[in-house]
């Protein structure tokens, strides 16, 4: 009972952050080349190390796991092309191509690792992640623009089961974490009449001269799964329920790597986010003979954007979530889902000393449903034990 009363202390102090007149930060997330494939990650997941991101209540669920090392990379948009036309080189001016490619653009990079340290089971859940992020966006017809990103994240929590489900087919966990995050971010913007001049000043000191800035941040997440039995569970999350953070502004990279003061310091925040998921598993009868396992994930993710943060707030049909994973001799699973009124679609290798997964799916970049979907493919290796 003290720990329930400790963490609704912790959570009715926490919401105060959302009076306060607060410069919104980007959500931290990482890509998950598993969850990409079964519509991103969902509140009622608990079966192994990617619980650290969907639900803190969930690290007493999983069989103990550590992983060791991963490297996802993730493309989205139109990658292949742009890297056709740089490596073609030429007059970028007045090539067609050009133009036809960076129309509503948006492009980039997402590198998971090396460094993907964690350990869940028992209870007890820890991580420590690095994350490298490029976009490239066109915010008018005739400019582009980049946002570089380099984070490390750093998380920690532990759940606990109620004893007065001990002995029953129904358990109820809750779990909290905490989080401590570090983003460099850097980036330029380039007018096309100029892609020649980019072109020649393409390398290692692009960012030098542009501007900089860190982001410090810790974090609070919490969560709620209720189980019953091995066939149903339902899970709550809030993400970033008290995640302030400090954004420190430097004229330039190289003013931060010479180790000068920052022109500008301001107070932000993660926004919090509210998701609600429920995890189904259905007896398989005769397809017994194909399938190990089968699970189905519905959610609604987010629920509370337009309460807490109304200028970030999107459709509600883009809140809608479904996955599922067949899993097929403990070696193959096959995935797909919908999020954001995209299809996704993936599976997974189990290389005894690795798991290979691969997916490719949809991300909506606007508020509405269908006005600027974006695709991307991700390919992940993980080694875990």
């Amino acid at each position: 009972m003290k720990r329930i009363l400790i963490l609704l202390l912790v959570l009715s102090s926490a919401l105060q952050v959302f009076s306060l007149d607060l410069h919104t930060e980007p959500s931290l997330e990482i890509f998950s080349a598993r969850m990409a494939g079964m519509g991103g990650y969902h509140a009622a997941l608990a079966d192994d190390v990617s619980v650290l991101f969907s639900n803190p209540a969930g690290y007493r669920v999983p069989e103990p796991e550590l992983s060791v090392a991963e490297l996802t990379l993730n493309l989205t948009g139109p990658i292949f092309d742009m890297a056709n036309l740089f490596l073609e080189g030429g007059d970028l001016l007045n090539n067609p191509d050009t133009y036809e490619i960076f129309d509503s653009l948006y492009s980039g990079i997402g590198l998971v690792g090396p460094i993907a340290v964690a350990f869940v089971g028992d209870g007890v859940g820890f991580g420590i992640y690095n994350q490298t992020s490029t976009i490239i966006r066109s915010p008018t017809a005739t400019e582009f623009e980049s946002t570089v990103r380099e984070e490390l994240l750093l998380t920690g929590g532990y759940s606990f089961r109620l004893p007065a489900f001990e002995g029953t087919i129904h358990t109820l966990d809750l779990g909290l974490s905490m989080k401590g995050f570090l983003r460099g971010e850097g980036g330029f913007t380039y007018s096309l009449l100029l892609i020649n001049d980019f072109m020649d000043n393409l390398g290692p000191d692009l960012l030098l001269n542009e501007p900089y800035a860190n982001i410090t941040g810790i974090g609070f997440d919490f969560g709620l799964l209720y189980s019953y039995g091995d066939a149903l569970s339902v899970g709550l999350v809030g993400q970033d329920v008290f995640s302030p953070t400090l954004r420190s502004s430097y004229t330039s990279m190289q003013e931060y790597l010479d180790g000068n003061d920052a022109i500008d310091k301001e107070n932000g925040a993660l926004p919090f986010q509210l998701h609600a998921g429920l995890r189904y598993t259905p007896p398989l009868g005769p397809l017994s003979r194909y399938f190990s396992d089968v699970d189905l994930y519905f959610d609604y993710r987010n629920m509370l954007d337009f309460l807490f943060f109304p200028e970030l707030a999107t459709n509600p049909v883009l809140h809608l979530s479904f996955g599922a994973e067949f899993r097929m001799l403990e070696i193959l699973s096959l995935r797909t889902g919908l999020y954001q009124g995209l299809l996704a679609a993936g599976l997974g290798v189990d290389l005894n000393f690795a798991t290979l997964n691969m997916a490719m799916y949809g991300t909506e970049q606007s508020l509405e449903p269908g006005m600027q979907p974006v695709y991307n493919v991700i390919l992940g290796l993980e080694f875990r034990y």
